[in-house]
């Protein structure tokens, strides 16, 4: 989907490879809400993959009405899908932040333009490179 000249800007694609992990060793979440969380977690993340959709914002958004659409959930099972992604999206944030020290504000939200640049920034955030070899 083109964006067009009324559309928001799209939300920048979040790097958070240990996701499960982090999940797992939260001591805020009971462990019930920690196994739905994976679940949803690990379906929003292979929707991503199979759409070619960036783990994003906006891409979660539009993966909770698809869903909610497909398979109509109670009402607190669709608060847990929201919950479960905003857990995502918070820890990930964070998780970035402490990652990405040294790095100038403005290349934080940089991922590059083609897909084969965003695909190589995020491989390089991921193993925790320098900045400069970005």
């Amino acid at each position: 989907m083109k964006p067009t000249a009324n559309s928001p800007p799209p939300s920048p694609q979040l790097v958070f490879p240990d996701w499960a992990a982090r999940l797992q060793s939260d001591p805020s979440l009971p462990p019930a809400v920690r196994a739905g969380y994976a679940v949803t977690l690990q379906r929003f993340l292979a929707w991503c993959a199979r759409g070619g959709q960036p783990v994003a914002i906006t891409a979660a958004r539009e993966f909770v009405e698809l869903w909610r659409l497909e398979h109509p959930p109670s009402p607190a099972r669709l608060q847990e899908w929201k919950d479960a992604l905003n857990w995502f999206f918070r820890r990930g944030r964070e998780a970035e932040a402490t990652a990405l020290r040294g790095v100038p504000p403005l290349a934080r939200l940089d991922l590059g333009k083609a897909p084969w640049e965003a695909a190589l920034i995020a491989h390089l955030r991921q193993q925790q490179r320098a900045w400069r070899t970005e």
